[in-house]
């Protein structure tokens, strides 16, 4: 295993990790471990989340806040008011795999405010300046279908500080012996892993490349944040014309598409690109 924890520690700066089967067996540790560490709510971004952002929490009692957003990228304003009363912020960068979050401001912000920032790292693993290691204190990761470490399998949560070992191995402890499918890592998947993290770097920069393309394509029509960095091209439209030529576009070029509004992109009408897909 110390190979795939060194390729982690490389490309989190973090040296306190745990592996685990699934991203969301991560994030349900990450919460967990908040949850015992400072009470009050969990601070979720009112889209461009990932779905068991607003699902576990509700499962360990706890409340969650939304943060307002500008089309998933975090508001400052509003992330400093309630940042005041939170545990802890869970969000995505790049939100809904399509922009990149300024995940420095959002640090500073709960920091300054006692609010500790858990960062879903998923969709940009090994890119440097989509986050470094002091900007959240915790990171999650999946590395199954789809994600940028292509893996089909496997996740991990990282902390910033040692401080935080002890309670996390203690979570995580405890969910391993209630469920070790999918909080314990299974030994027989690790050279897929390490592969899958390996190429990282190579795959990420691919996809960045095939969306830079698509938004040069698709220039004519109104791409959500069409300046920032992201592995899906999220496009509005106003009516089912432009709609379907989006869809026409997306299929006339074998790319998989989604239909927004849906959380875990933008609460828009919209069709999402979905690059990340692509076996590049």
């Amino acid at each position: 295993m110390e190979e795939i924890l060194e390729l982690i520690r490389k490309y989190t700066g973090h040296d306190n990790i745990f592996l685990t089967a699934r991203g969301n067996a991560a994030i349900w540790v990450a919460l967990k471990t908040v949850s015992l560490l400072k009470q009050g709510p969990i601070l979720v971004q009112d889209q461009g989340g990932w779905k068991t952002f607003l699902e576990y929490p509700e499962r360990l009692g706890l409340r969650t806040v939304q943060v307002k957003t500008g089309y998933g990228v975090i508001d400052l304003h509003d992330l400093e008011e309630k940042a005041k009363r939170a545990a802890a912020l869970i969000y995505a960068n790049p939100s809904g795999y399509c922009a990149g979050q300024p995940f420095h401001e959002i640090y500073e912000i709960c920091k300054r405010n006692g609010c500790f920032v858990i960062m879903d790292i998923s969709g940009c693993i090994s890119d440097e300046y989509m986050y470094t290691a002091d900007a959240a204190d915790f990171f999650v990761c999946s590395f199954g279908k789809w994600k940028v470490a292509n893996a089909g399998y496997g996740g991990f949560i990282s902390a910033r500080s040692k401080g935080f070992v002890g309670r996390l191995k203690e979570v995580i402890d405890a969910a391993r012996l209630e469920n070790p499918a999918i909080y314990s890592f299974d030994a027989q998947q690790q050279e897929k892993v390490i592969a899958a993290l390996q190429k990282a770097p190579e795959r990420l920069a691919a996809l960045y490349k095939e969306v830079g393309k698509v938004k040069y394509e698709l220039d004519g029509f109104d791409i959500i944040h069409k300046d920032k960095m992201g592995i899906v091209v999220i496009v509005k439209y106003e009516d089912d014309t432009v709609k379907q030529q989006l869809i026409d576009y997306c299929k006339r070029n074998g790319y998989e598409y989604s239909e927004c509004p849906r959380y875990i992109r933008v609460n828009e009408n919209a069709i999402s690109v979905e690059i990340k897909r692509l076996d590049l």
